[in-house]
């Protein structure tokens, strides 16, 4: 709450009396302000994926969306999940000399990570 001549104002009537003055003025929202928003959820803004760690999590679109490119969406790699992929295409390891690298501890996946973050 703001308080002006006595008066409490919330962050939105704030706004509202700036705009009205002529001032460019937003709340500041957040993260969860912004997946909240029933303009952003009416337009689909943001994406829904499992991501192992830590369950469901929320990917923006695009902002500006572009009607001839569909939104493919991908939810971030877990560490060393293309690890093997790679190390094969572009470094030209067997599958042994990869073998060797997890097991002397070189290179890691997610898998090796404690359990707690």
């Amino acid at each position: 709450m703001l308080s002006l001549t006595g008066e409490d104002f919330t962050a939105e009537q704030v706004e509202s009396l700036m705009q009205d003055a002529g001032v460019a003025a937003h709340v500041l929202a957040s993260g969860k302000d912004l997946y909240e928003d029933p303009q952003l959820k009416h337009y689909g803004y943001f994406v829904d994926f499992d991501y192992p760690p830590v369950g469901k999590i929320h990917i923006e679109q695009f902002a500006c969306p572009y009607p001839k490119i569909p939104f493919k969406g991908l939810r971030p790699c877990m560490l060393g999940e293309h690890n093997n992929y790679v190390l094969k295409k572009f470094a030209g390891l067997s599958d042994d000399e990869i073998a060797d690298l997890i097991a002397e501890g070189v290179i890691t996946t997610d898998a090796d990570l404690p359990e707690a973050r």
